[in-house]
């Protein structure tokens, strides 16, 4: 039976600290899956924008929201 693809969605707001080593481990999960990870920035200022991109030489893809809103409203 062919596995059914997904999508992960998560959302970042000033995690630059903790980004890195989250990613790893999901896309290690997206990968035995046959998964993809989305990361949408909600105008983070302490970096994690530069971290992700940086991640999406692994297949992250990244998109940058420029209007904070909350995070209910970025998805």
């Amino acid at each position: 039976m062919p596995q059914t693809p997904y999508s992960i969605l998560m959302l970042c707001y000033n995690e630059k600290d903790t980004l890195e080593e989250s990613l790893s481990s999901v896309i290690r999960f997206s990968k035995a899956v046959s998964g993809e990870v989305i990361v949408v920035d909600n105008e983070s200022s302490d970096g994690s924008w530069e971290v992700l991109q940086d991640m999406q030489r692994l297949g992250v893809k990244a998109i940058r929201k420029r209007c904070s809103r909350g995070a209910a409203r970025q998805v």
